[in-house]
């Protein structure tokens, strides 16, 4: 007999696809950022080519550290979820 999942079980998981889910923006955003200015390399707003790109590279590895924090939870959540399942069988 299987157990259901929990609210904490739920909570935890829609915690890491938040995060997961918040990696992949904050990820797209660098990573559309830097292919811009790779394609008109022209630079606005006053700043200067290297620190534009500079603040997309530095988006795009925040983002992915995000990815890799929601995988890191999801592993944790399912670890968490297995080891009350195999305790209570």
């Amino acid at each position: 007999m299987t157990r259901r999942a929990s609210r904490a079980d739920r909570l935890r998981d829609l915690a890491a696809t938040a995060i997961v889910v918040a990696g992949a923006v904050v990820w797209g955003y660098g990573f559309l950022g830097l292919r811009r200015q790779a394609a008109h390399p022209v630079s606005g707003a006053g700043r200067t080519a290297v620190a534009q790109t500079t603040f997309y590279w530095n988006i795009a590895r925040a983002g992915a550290a995000l990815l890799v924090v929601g995988v890191a939870v999801v592993a944790w959540s399912y670890w968490r979820y297995r080891a009350r399942r195999d305790t209570r069988s």
